[in-house]
């Protein structure tokens, strides 16, 4: 059975927690060029991490002259203000973009994932005024501005809350005897962190990344996918392949999800779970076994509930062979005797 992490085995919310500034910048510089790039949208904000900055700024930012949400395949989010481009995202996307710094900007993401905190980049750029007028007209064009000679600001680390029914659920599976699979976004030091407050005990080198699963050959990623237990850095695509490779690999293999970067995953696997939550609509689509109330410890329930109905029909099928063997060696014992009397019969009229 295969998990995602957030607003699944965790709770669709996130909080700040820390917030670390490169040298020569302070936490509020950090802080408010994070919250830039939030939408300001009257209220709650359909993403996790904006929703976050939002609450730990406890405000909105000055409305910008462009933006660019996270959505599935983009894996940061930025904004533009007169000239300035903000960037805030996953940090190995964001320090491939930097102009220098990224020297002062690893030490500190080290720290946070290493308490087991989910990690954004925040840097910024200078834009001519020629750039900043194709930035705030085209989207295409801004993306492209911010996939290099990027400055790092600092980064923000956020914490899960993982539900209360999280670790109980996956032990109840392993005491069945079914396998886990975590699949997330997350960072491989946070990712391993958490795992192994869910009960899954795994070292930092022992978590598939994106990357790595991306060099791997067909007959690597079917070991990867029957001996690893974390899966960490994953894209949509990722997880639907890490699915494939399992039900190659012979595996009845169900997938847990509750988001749109879920869905194809869900779709993919013998069964598909979807967790009821808010935006999970593509999830929902896709599944074929709904969670409306979030109670992701029914699966146990109803593993159990579908093993003993399983038992029902085998008893049930053995009781009606069973009762009826002695009639049905009675009728073709039956049924002989009678071709015989009558092959008699024959015999005696021709003679």
């Amino acid at each position: 059975m295969c998990f995602d992490k957030t607003g699944t085995l965790s709770e669709n919310r996130l909080v700040v927690k820390r917030v670390l500034a490169v040298r020569g910048r302070t936490a509020r510089q950090v802080n408010d060029a994070a919250l830039s790039t939030v939408p300001d949208g009257g209220g709650r904000i359909a993403h996790a991490t904006d929703e976050a900055i939002r609450q730990y700024a406890d405000g909105d930012a000055a409305p910008a002259d462009a933006l660019l949400p996270f959505q599935s395949g983009r894996p940061f989010a930025a904004a533009l203000s007169g000239n300035r481009l903000t960037v805030k995202g996953a940090p190995e996307v964001l320090s491939g973009w930097l102009d220098g710094g990224a020297a002062d900007l690893q030490p500190i993401i080290a720290e946070l994932a290493a308490d087991g905190l989910r990690v954004l980049a925040v840097a910024e750029r200078t834009l001519t005024a020629r750039q900043a007028a194709r930035a705030a007209a085209d989207p295409a064009a801004m993306e492209r501005l911010c996939a290099g000679q990027l400055t790092p600001v600092g980064v923000i680390g956020l914490a899960v809350t993982l539900r209360p029914a999280a670790a109980p659920l996956l032990a109840g599976l392993a005491e069945r005897g079914i396998g886990v699979r975590l699949i997330t976004g997350d960072h491989p030091v946070t990712a391993a962190v958490i795992a192994g407050e869910l009960g899954l005990p795994v070292d930092e080198s022992e978590v598939v990344t994106g990357t790595a699963w991306e060099t791997m050959s067909a007959d690597e990623r079917t070991d990867a996918v029957t001996s690893r237990l974390v899966f960490a850095r994953m894209s949509p695509e990722h997880k639907v392949e890490v699915v494939q490779t399992l039900e190659r690999a012979g595996q009845v293999t169900a997938m847990v999800g509750d988001g749109a970067n879920d869905a194809a995953a869900i779709r993919a696997a013998s069964v598909g779970i979807g967790v009821a939550a808010t935006g999970s609509d593509p999830a929902r689509t896709a599944a074929d076994i709904i969670l409306l109330d979030g109670r992701i410890e029914a699966l146990l329930d109803a593993l159990d509930e579908g093993e003993q109905l399983w038992r029902r029909v085998q008893s049930a099928v053995s009781v009606l062979l069973g009762g009826n063997a002695g009639e049905v060696a009675f009728a073709l014992i039956t049924s002989l005797l009678t071709g015989r009397s009558a092959l008699n019969a024959r015999q005696m009229l021709l003679i």
